[in-house]
């Protein structure tokens, strides 16, 4: 990007080599500042690659796309949490239990999860569960099944999605595996600032 730069610009208008435009007086001889297709580029392919950049098409009929591009590239706020981990860092059997506990400082939009399992459950899958100021956010609570070490993804709530700074987040496990509990679990709430 750059400041305009015709020959009929307005010199150091916002400090020294910081350009701006002026209006035309007639009566002075003064000319308005031109406009040049160099400048006018510049601004639409700033604009244009970082709404490009969130992954949303350009569409003419939209004329709030950079400040969605700009919500979806900064707005993103992760919530990490773990269970099954000793105090040395070292992996212990994970329990049902509260494991974890959040007050949010902003308003967020959760968006759903992902999570990794570092020594798998077997025998049953190993539920997990985020709550709300005591209620849970899923429709479908996420999950690891026996063996595996990814999750399957849960289903939030639309109507638990929204959540208000000072709402707590609590971070469950419902259910471990039956023949092995499975340790070393991570799991990241994905949210968007609101």
């Amino acid at each position: 990007m750059h400041r305009i730069d015709t020959t009929t610009k307005a010199p150091d208008l916002f400090g020294s080599g910081k350009h701006g435009f002026r209006d035309g007086n007639p009566s002075s001889g003064t000319p308005a500042t031109g406009l040049d297709a160099n400048f006018f580029n510049a601004i639409q392919e700033e604009l244009a690659r970082a709404v490009e950049a969130s992954g949303v098409p350009l569409d003419v009929n939209n004329h709030g796309q950079v400040l969605q591009a700009l919500r979806l590239l900064i707005g993103t706020y992760d919530i990490p949490f773990i269970a099954g981990f000793g105090a040395d860092g070292a992996g212990e059997d994970i329990q049902n239990r509260l494991w974890g506990s959040v007050v949010l400082a902003r308003n967020i939009t959760l968006e759903g999860e992902a999570g990794y399992l570092g020594v798998v459950a077997t025998g049953q899958p190993l539920i997990v569960d985020i709550r709300k100021n005591g209620t849970t956010v899923y429709s479908a609570l996420p999950q690891f099944a026996a063996g595996a070490s990814a999750a399957t993804p849960g289903q939030i709530n639309p109507a638990a999605a929204d959540c208000s700074a000072g709402d707590r987040l609590d971070f469950h496990v419902m259910q471990v595996g039956s023949t092995a509990a499975g340790r070393l679990l991570r799991l990241t709430a994905k949210a968007r600032l609101r």
